[in-house]
C-alpha cells in the first residue's frame, strides 16, 4: 500500500513539474500576385522563419520546364525572376512555391 501511495505521488510531482511545451507561429508563406515587368516575371512572397523556398513551374501541359530554389537566413519579402524569353505568348503557366513541407500554388498568364 505504502509503494502504490509513493508511486502515485511520484508520478504526480513529476508530471507537476514537466514544463509546458507552448506552440509558437506556424511557418507561412505568402505569395503576391506575379508581375510581368517585360524581361521578367516576378513572383514576390513574404515568409516568417528563414528556410529553404522552391519554385517549380509547369507549362499548359503540366510538365515542369522551370526549378529554382534559394536558402534565406533572413525573413520577410523576397522573389523569383523568371525570365520571358523562353515563355510563349498568351499560355497560362502555373507554379508552385515549396516551403516548409507545403506547397503553395499560383499561376500566370504571359
Amino acid at each position: 500500500m505504502k509503494k502504490a501511495l509513493l508511486f502515485s505521488l511520484l508520478l504526480t510531482i513529476t508530471f507537476s513539474f514537466t514544463p509546458s511545451v507552448e506552440a509558437g507561429p506556424s511557418p507561412r508563406l505568402y505569395a503576391e500576385s506575379p508581375v510581368n515587368k517585360g524581361e521578367y516575371v516576378e513572383i514576390v512572397y513574404d515568409i516568417n522563419f528563414p528556410g529553404f523556398v522552391q519554385l517549380c513551374l509547369f507549362n499548359e501541359e503540366k510538365e515542369q520546364i522551370w526549378i529554382k530554389g534559394r536558402v534565406t537566413d533572413r525573413v520577410g519579402k523576397d522573389y523569383f525572376r523568371i525570365s520571358t524569353n523562353p515563355l510563349k505568348a498568351g499560355a497560362r503557366y502555373t507554379f508552385i512555391l515549396k516551403y516548409k513541407g507545403k506547397d503553395y500554388p499560383g499561376s500566370f498568364y504571359m
